[in-house]
């Protein structure tokens, strides 16, 4: 049987349908369908090429057309397979999800009853902490209570004591009072006796006063000498400052006034020799300006002209030094 090429067509785009519907197959189905289909495809197209070219295959192609059907047949058998497996699928995801929820909201409810355990432990710890503290806060003040009680008790047994010495003199007083003409009653004598304890107070109040003012001046006079003193010790120190300075000073002076005479000395002395220079100078001149007025030998004594070179070089090595 011979197909037009229509129909090869849609037996083409029919398997193509079959291929991508197969692709939602599970892996291991829709990869051997999809190997089937694109074989089937592949020997479909090569069987049409063969048609157009030879018309004698025709047998083939039916033998193929055949083993299409069966192919689609298996296609939707296994769609139909696969729909029903998808569909328990579902359910079951459902089922899953249903106790994915019912999970997780045991698990929240676990969470928030942990996290509320464990609060009420911390609560608890802190409330058992707490209370060791106050048992121990109670245990020392029912120490320092006890420690007290046994002070005052102690205390009681000094004052019982001494009361019991004390009871002489009262009957003293009593016995006193009655033979006495001054006091009429004991609490008479015990009002004076106070009022001499606290006159007796009052004295030391103000002893204490006068005492405590005394230690004051004292402060007061020991800062003020050793200010004293420490301004003393700078004064000192300026004084021999000043001192210091008025000897250099003075030497530094006396230095000035030997080099000003020292100098004096040395211009007066080379005035006195520019004197004498000037002098022999004056007097070569005259000398030399006489003989050349008189066309004569200048006829100096010896002595006087080895004088003059001798002031001349001296004046002239002075200067120059």
């Amino acid at each position: 049987m011979v197909y037009s090429p229509s129909e090869c067509a849609r037996i083409k785009m029919d398997a193509k349908m079959a291929s991508s519907n197969s692709s939602h197959f599970d892996e291991e189905k829709c990869s051997s369908i999809e190997e089937r289909s694109q074989n089937a495809i592949v020997n479909a197209d090569n069987r049409l090429e063969n048609l157009e070219n030879i018309n004698s295959t025709s047998l083939k192609v039916l033998e193929k057309h055949s083993q299409l059907r069966k192919l689609n047949g298996e296609l939707k058998k296994e769609k139909n397979e696969f729909k029903k497996k998808m569909e328990e699928l579902e359910e079951r995801w459902t089922i899953v999800q249903e106790k994915e929820t019912i999970y997780r909201d045991s698990l929240i409810k676990f969470e928030k009853m942990l996290r509320d355990n464990d609060e009420k432990k911390l609560r608890a710890l802190r409330k058992l902490v707490n209370e060791r503290a106050l048992q121990k806060t109670n245990e020392i003040e029912l120490e320092i209570l006890r420690k007290t009680n046994k002070q005052l008790l102690s205390q009681r047994q000094r004052l019982e004591n001494k009361v019991a010495n004390l009871r002489k003199y009262q009957r003293f007083l009593q016995e006193l009072v009655k033979r006495s003409e001054y006091f009429s009653d004991i609490p008479e004598v015990l009002s004076r006796y106070n009022a001499l304890m606290a006159n007796l107070e009052d004295l030391k109040c103000v002893d204490q006063m006068n005492n405590l003012c005394f230690e004051e001046l004292s402060t007061h006079l020991h800062q003020y000498r050793e200010e004293k003193n420490d301004e003393k010790l700078s004064l000192t120190n300026e004084l021999t400052s000043l001192r210091r300075r008025l000897e250099d000073s003075q030497t530094e002076n006396r230095n000035m006034e030997n080099l000003w005479v020292h100098a004096r000395d040395n211009a007066l002395q080379r005035v006195s020799e520019l004197c004498e220079i000037k002098g022999l100078v004056y007097y070569v001149w005259h000398e030399f300006r006489y003989a050349v007025a008189c066309s004569i030998c200048i006829g100096l004594h010896e002595d006087m002209r080895n004088t003059a070179k001798t002031y001349l070089r001296r004046t002239l090595w002075i200067n120059l030094k």
